[in-house]
């Protein structure tokens, strides 16, 4: 078992109550559709945690994280955040970076966006940030194209620490990198985790991956979160057919036994 559980008596820092979520489409006439995606979610993230969730395509990962973020609008229901600013880590490193831009600048653009920092201070910061995460400072003057997958990555990871946040929602952030670099990529977010008390809400279809990150597991199916407990629970005694089924399908709960027994 991980050791990245919250610490007991340590606040809530994202509570969603009975949250319903909509979209609106256009039907086959030209009429207007209200179709709903997200069914009476509610669960509660503490400080310090790192709490997994996992879903099939179209289970509503997506408009979860969307309407966490305030992108996703048409809601009803109750979000909490005890965190400012919560920031995201893209799944797709080399997309979510201005390929026409140097990575200093790129990464100077939140504070540029927050204020009140001078062009010094702003540099700065990208220099500390670049170590924090284990690139060398030259990688300011370079462009994405210029990166390595695991490269452009951590820079993903840096901007979204440049103003400090305390909640991080990572979206698949090692499914598009190489096995090799997947491994230092989660040893970094476990190491970013300590050092910053960082709550992340990390989002994998790989179970080997969610058991050594998080503490805790959500199922979603359905626009629902249909199972929620910690890891070994959910991952060894499945109390749910939908869970059971997503394992099965998967392929990876023996996977995850002989990664234990070894």
């Amino acid at each position: 078992m991980n050791n990245n559980e919250a610490r007991p008596g340590q606040a809530d820092i994202l509570t969603v109550n009975n949250l319903n979520a909509f979209y609106t489409d256009r039907g086959s006439k030209g009429e207007h559709r209200r179709r709903q995606i997200l069914y009476d979610i509610s669960f509660s993230m503490r400080e310090g945690e790192i709490l997994g969730l996992v879903g099939e395509s179209g289970s509503g990962k997506s408009t979860l994280v969307k309407t966490l973020l305030g992108i996703q609008k048409d809601y009803n229901g109750e979000i909490i955040h005890r965190s400012p600013r919560p920031q995201m880590v893209f799944q797709d490193p080399y997309g979510s970076l201005n390929p026409s831009r140097k990575i200093g600048w790129i990464m100077e653009e939140p504070l540029r966006l927050a204020g009140g920092f001078s062009k010094a201070e702003r540099r700065e910061k990208v220099m500390q940030m670049l170590n924090k995460v284990g690139l060398e400072e030259k990688m300011a003057e370079r462009y994405p194209r210029q990166l390595s997958g695991g490269q452009r990555q951590r820079v993903g990871i840096a901007i979204a620490l440049m103003l400090k946040p305390r909640l991080l929602i990572a979206d698949e952030p090692i499914s598009a990198l190489d096995v090799t670099i997947q491994s230092q990529i989660l040893n970094l977010l476990l190491t970013l985790h300590e050092e910053m008390g960082l709550s992340i809400l990390f989002i994998s279809h790989d179970l080997r991956v969610i058991y050594k990150m998080c503490e805790r597991i959500m199922i979603m199916n359905n626009g629902m979160i249909c199972e929620e407990g910690p890891c070994s629970e959910v991952i060894f005694s499945p109390a749910t057919d939908y869970t059971k089924t997503l394992l099965r399908a998967a392929g990876q709960l023996q996977l995850v036994k002989d990664v234990l027994i070894k």
